[in-house]
């Protein structure tokens, strides 16, 4: 049976018997997701699951749809033909599709909602102004 496995920002389906059994499966796909995506901040902390219980239909044809489009978005990266860009109006272009794309599989994956506030919107913009011009090392920083 496939149970639904939450902490408060991400979730997994895990196969499992029982609810304890897929909070241990699910632990290091869990683990896993906060390790590519690190909360604000970058500091690391326990990870919480708060719920585990069955899965619902609807849940699990979302999970399928989902892991669909990860093996699509691996595909399109290894078989991509791209051409850099050639003019800065095509570097932001391809900075926002990129940012955009992020967005996206964070809200797909749970990890994100769908609904921003101020903060959201400012985490973006910082996003995209850290892919055109990376951030500048500290005045006094040592080389």
């Amino acid at each position: 049976m496939l149970y639904f496995v939450a902490t408060l920002s991400r979730y997994v389906l895990a196969e499992a018997d029982d609810a304890d059994q897929a909070r241990t499966r699910a632990l290091p796909e869990l683990q896993r997701l906060y390790d590519e995506d690190p909360p604000p901040g970058g500091q690391p902390f326990p990870i919480t699951i708060r719920t585990s219980r069955p899965a619902t239909p609807d849940e699990i044809e979302t999970w399928k749809w989902f892991q669909d489009k990860r093996l699509e978005q691996h595909n399109l990266e290894e078989t991509s033909t791209m051409q850099p860009p050639e003019t800065p109006e095509e570097r932001i272009a391809d900075v926002l599709r990129l940012v955009a794309m992020r967005l996206e599989l964070a809200v797909d994956a749970g990890r994100r909602s769908p609904r921003i506030d101020a903060n959201d919107l400012l985490e973006t913009l910082l996003s995209v102004a850290d892919e055109l011009d990376p951030p500048i090392p500290e005045i006094n920083a040592e080389p």
